[in-house]
């Protein structure tokens, strides 16, 4: 509790991000942030800065749509006077920094993409996701492309892409998103690095569910994973079988009448607590059509 000081001294560690407000015995001031550092911030050049992750149609609404650039230069880099433009523009604002390996996220909707991303009631739910700010215009459900270049103009990432085959076909409205496949392999300059991300082989459907923006997904799907259906000896009842090398992730086994509708409906949820073999079992409403089932990874 401060009454009258001036200053406060207060030690820190390198990394470490400051959140502070003032009280005046009756009302808190506007919040002030700074980020500490351990090595002088540099300006990134061509390859330092890649486009790791694209929301550019998600299942929903358009307005949780997201791009995530990875720090891959191995040095702290200043975003002060980047910008993107294209499809999509953004100035990044003066005084923030990137760390070593570090993810940043510029969205459409700043408070769309917390409710689903940011807020610890979600299932999709991830801590600490540094977002750097909200774009104005969108990204197109066709398909789009965009630049980002240093405060000279200097092209650094070059992304472009499109929602047809050979381009991994569930970004495009079915619930993932575009994950680069290898970041570490793009090319160290500008020109290598946009014929490198205009690749569609270099991209793939993100596993989980809406994305993993602000983080590198690293769980394990085997190559050979089969999912199986069959009736049980119970009349009318359907076993759901699966393989999971990874205890503690969650399942939602859903249906619909129509396997390109956007409304699924919940039957059950599952999370592993042993590796091997997994099922479910369950008694499907009666109707008199087809029926769709899908086995959905849910955030972490």
């Amino acid at each position: 509790w401060l009454e009258s000081a001036t200053s406060l001294e207060i030690p820190v560690d390198p990394g470490s991000h400051l959140m502070a407000r003032a009280w005046d015995g009756r009302n808190w001031s506007a919040l002030t942030e700074s980020r500490y550092f351990a090595n002088e911030a540099t300006t990134p050049g061509p390859g330092d800065l890649v486009v790791s992750e694209l929301s550019y149609n998600p299942d929903g609404d358009d307005e949780f749509e997201f791009i995530e650039l990875l720090n891959t230069s191995g040095r702290y880099l200043s975003l002060d006077g980047l910008r993107l433009s294209g499809g999509v523009e953004f100035l990044f604002p003066d005084g923030l920094r990137m760390a070593p390996n570090e993810l940043i996220v510029i969205v459409e909707n700043a408070e769309a993409f917390a409710s689903r991303y940011s807020d610890d009631a979600s299932e999709f739910f991830y801590p600490d996701i540094a977002v750097a700010g909200q774009w104005s215009g969108r990204l197109s459900d066709e398909g789009e492309s965009f630049t980002l270049e240093d405060s000279q103009g200097n092209l650094l990432v070059h992304v472009s892409w499109e929602d047809g085959e050979p381009w991994p076909l569930l970004a495009d409205g079915d619930g993932s998103s575009l994950e680069l496949r290898d970041p570490a392999t793009v090319a160290a300059s500008a020109g290598g690095a946009a014929l490198f991300l205009d690749q569609p082989e270099q991209w793939k459907n993100s596993r989980l569910y809406h994305g993993s923006p602000g983080r590198i997904d690293t769980i394990t799907v085997p190559a050979d994973l089969r999912i199986g259906i069959a009736l049980t000896e119970n009349p009318g009842e359907i076993r759901i079988s699966f393989s999971s090398n990874e205890p503690g992730l969650s399942f939602a086994l859903e249906s619909s009448p129509s396997i390109s509708s956007p409304e699924w409906t919940l039957l059950q949820n599952l999370e592993t607590t042993d590796p091997g073999e997994q099922f479910l079992t369950f008694v499907p409403p009666q109707n008199s059509g087809q029926v769709f089932y899908r086995l959905r990874l849910l955030g972490l």
